[in-house]
Parts: C-alpha cells; structure tokens; sequence
C-alpha cells in the first residue's frame, strides 16, 4: 500500500529537459540546466551531506546511526503498526 501522503505522478519527458533556471546561494549569478541534471546533482548533494553527517556522529559517538531512508521508513511503519 502506497503511504497515505504520497501521490503517484508521471512526469514528460519533455519537463525533464526543460531549462531550470535559478541563484546559487555562493553566487549572486544566475544558472540554469536542464531539470534532469538539477534532480540528479540535488539527489546526489544530499547524499554528501548524509554521508558527512554520519562520519561527524560517529567520530563523536563511537557508532553511526543508521540514516538509510528504507530503515526509517521500516521503522515508522512498524510503530505505526498495532
């Protein structure tokens, strides 16, 4: 079963080469690519973050958590569960 929250959506091709165009917050210049390449860079910029973030607790901790989405997500099910 779908979560409650989401909804199912295609999206065209042709959307997926459209030009996005937008200001990085290091640069007052303006950019602009094609939407694929700005969902990939976005998917893969937030895995660095993820992986910085795991590295930084568990030098602090000793262990890392588990920051795996499908974890999480297992997790919220199960409490969720009677």
């Amino acid at each position: 079963m779908a979560h409650p929250g989401l909804h199912r959506r295609t999206l065209a091709e042709s959307a997926l080469t459209r030009k996005l165009a937008y200001r990085a917050v290091t640069s007052p210049l303006q950019v602009e690519q094609e939407l694929w390449s700005a969902l990939a860079h976005f998917f893969n910029h937030q895995t660095h973050h993820r992986g910085q973030v795991h590295a930084l607790l568990t030098r602090l901790t000793g262990e890392g958590p588990v920051l795996d989405l499908l974890a999480y997500q297992r997790l919220e099910t199960a409490k969720a569960s009677p």
